[in-house]
């Protein structure tokens, strides 16, 4: 597994391009995984979050679509959030911490946005809006 992790990083460094397609297909798979198999996923995924920024911004007809896959897949990160609850820690740190680390304000205020509006939808006192 850390062989594959690897591979998955120097992935996400040089084919920056293929990173919606990666994460929305991980996050696609992950819940018929097993158990174990989850926290591998998590760990191939965890390299390719910062490269959400580059299509965290829709300033052009071309970036659209790539926008609304990046909204796609901070929404399905955060059913994961919700739905894995198992894994809430792991997620946190492996999904949430890198996320905010990313030096890129477009990313964090999609994310804050994304976060919000799961909330509201849901209403005042449900589980997903915590």
């Amino acid at each position: 597994s850390t062989f594959v992790v690897h591979v998955s990083d120097r992935l996400a460094r040089t084919e920056k391009n293929l990173t919606l397609e990666f994460l929305l297909e991980c996050l696609h798979g992950l819940p018929k995984a097993t158990p174990d198999l989850k926290y591998l996923v998590l760990d191939y995924m965890r390299p390719w979050l910062p490269n959400l920024a580059i299509f965290s911004q829709k300033n052009s007809a071309d970036n659209l679509e790539k926008y609304l896959k990046t909204v796609e897949v901070i929404n399905a990160l955060i059913e994961l959030t919700i739905h894995e609850s198992s894994m809430k820690n792991s997620v946190l740190a492996g999904v949430w911490a890198v996320i905010g680390k990313v030096d890129n304000p477009q990313l964090v205020t999609l994310t804050i946005k994304c976060c919000v509006r799961k909330a509201v939808e849901a209403g005042p006192g449900a589980v997903r809006c915590e």
